[in-house]
């Protein structure tokens, strides 16, 4: 169903490049309409229900998560990897943030709908942070792309909604309130996907969210205090 629906679609995984060759690597070149694309996306929800990506069962038989670490390890400079693993042992937070391999391995055989974007492959909320921009106001963004590769959107948000979780936990936050607090992060990450899908290509690498915003449309009183708020540069 999948490979049907996507037939021409260059960012589903199996899709015909002959159909719609190269289509978004210049501006100059119109990609299928919207309103097409949203029902490939309607179609792809018969196939992967949004309900069946919440389901995970570990295969325990299968499952070496130590191995993957020491493989993840293999080309690191020597000296520092007894640094790394003291990191990771320190806190539940600490290594699910040192074992992008482990989560990886585990989430590559969820249901997905198959559209397979260039990912981060290591979002969680560690990686997110402020930043100076080139025009020195200061910025929410996400760094650290080295694992950055096509893969499925949905493994970005379950990591980062994942260390949302552990986080919590990790700061004496309830059980209730780690919980609200994936469930926001996953609203939000679908109402901007919703706002950028309705925006053109180029005016999408234009979007930033910066300490103004955050201060405006923050529910935290907290966040007026921050070192930057209000637009000035914090780095």
């Amino acid at each position: 169903m999948v490979n049907e629906v996507s037939e021409g679609h260059p960012m589903l995984a199996g899709a015909n490049a002959d159909a719609e060759p190269r289509v978004f690597e210049s501006l100059r070149k119109r990609p299928r309409p919207r309103a097409e694309r949203y029902e490939i996306g309607r179609s792809l929800r018969k196939e992967v229900p949004r309900r069946t990506l919440g389901d995970w069962k570990v295969d325990s038989d299968s499952r070496d998560p130590i191995a993957l670490i020491e493989r993840s390890h293999e080309g690191r400079v020597p000296g520092l990897v007894p640094v790394r693993v003291a990191r990771m042992a320190a806190s539940p937070y600490g290594f699910l943030r040192g074992s992008a391999v482990v989560m990886a391995d585990d989430v590559a055989g969820l249901p997905s709908t198959g559209i397979t974007p260039v990912v981060c492959g290591d979002a969680h909320l560690g990686n997110v942070g402020f930043y100076a921009s080139p025009e020195r106001d200061l910025v929410l963004d996400l760094n650290d792309f080295d694992e950055a590769h096509p893969g499925a959107w949905e493994w970005d948000l379950r990591r980062l909604v994942a260390s949302t979780w552990v986080a919590g936990r990790e700061t004496g936050a309830s059980e209730d309130k780690c919980r609200d607090a994936v469930l926001t992060c996953a609203r939000a990450y679908r109402d901007e996907l919703r706002h950028l899908a309705q925006e053109p290509l180029f005016a999408r690498s234009f979007e930033r969210i910066d300490m103004r915003s955050i201060e405006k449309h923050g529910t935290e009183s907290s966040l007026s205090k921050e070192p930057g708020a209000g637009g000035q540069a914090g780095a």
